[in-house]
C-alpha cells in the first residue's frame, strides 16, 4: 500500500529513461517525476506523460495482486497472453498513439511470435 507519493512535471534538460516504455525521454520533453513509498520500499522514477496515462488506462485490467509494475511490456509478457496484449494496445491506440507505438516496438518480437500461431 502507498504510504506517500510525490508527482511533479518537469522539462528534460538531459536525456532520461522512461520507466514505462524504457525509451529515452529526450531533451525539452515534458515528463512526470514520481517518488514515494510502497509497502515499505522507497521508489522513484520518470516517465513520458502519455506513457503514464496509458499505464493508468491499463491498470484495472492488468494489475497483479501486488499492483502493476511500471514497465508496461513486462506486464504483457508476464501474462503470456499476446492476443490480449495486442487487443489492449489496439483499444488505446487512438488515445495514446505514441505511447502505444513505443510499447509495441519494445514488444515487437513477442507480438510477431504470437502472429505465427
Amino acid at each position: 500500500m502507498t504510504s506517500f507519493q510525490s508527482r511533479s512535471e518537469h522539462t528534460a534538460r538531459k536525456p532520461h529513461r522512461c520507466e514505462y516504455c524504457r525509451k529515452t525521454i529526450t531533451v525539452w520533453t515534458r515528463y512526470l517525476k514520481m517518488s514515494g513509498k510502497w509497502d515499505g520500499d522507497f521508489y522513484s522514477g520518470k516517465g513520458h506523460l502519455d506513457c503514464r496515462d496509458l499505464w493508468l488506462a491499463l491498470y484495472d485490467d492488468w494489475q497483479w495482486d501486488e499492483g502493476m509494475p511500471w514497465d508496461i511490456a513486462e506486464v504483457f509478457t508476464e501474462s503470456g497472453e499476446f492476443l490480449d496484449a495486442q487487443a489492449a494496445l489496439d483499444a488505446q491506440r487512438g488515445f495514446f498513439p505514441h505511447a502505444v507505438n513505443r510499447i509495441e516496438f519494445q514488444l515487437r518480437d513477442w507480438l510477431d511470435w504470437g502472429d505465427e500461431e
